[in-house]
């Protein structure tokens, strides 16, 4: 039997607001530019085999409001 690896990739992304209409945009830290800023940030999971790309999950992560 010849097993193949399933590669399984989490990829945390976050983007500064742009304009007034996105939904769960709030103040936080934003790891892309580094700094606390207006944005949203997102988790996505993928897995590679034979190079081809599975989307598994994506969750937003909504800033709490203080």
């Amino acid at each position: 039997m010849n097993a193949q690896a399933v590669t399984v990739v989490i990829d945390e992304t976050a983007d500064i607001q742009k304009g007034k209409k996105t939904d769960s945009v709030a103040r936080q830290y934003l790891v892309s530019v580094e700094k606390v800023d207006n944005g949203i940030v997102s988790g996505n999971a993928y897995a590679v085999y034979h190079n081809i790309t599975f989307r598994l999950m994506v969750k937003v992560f909504k800033a709490e409001r203080t």
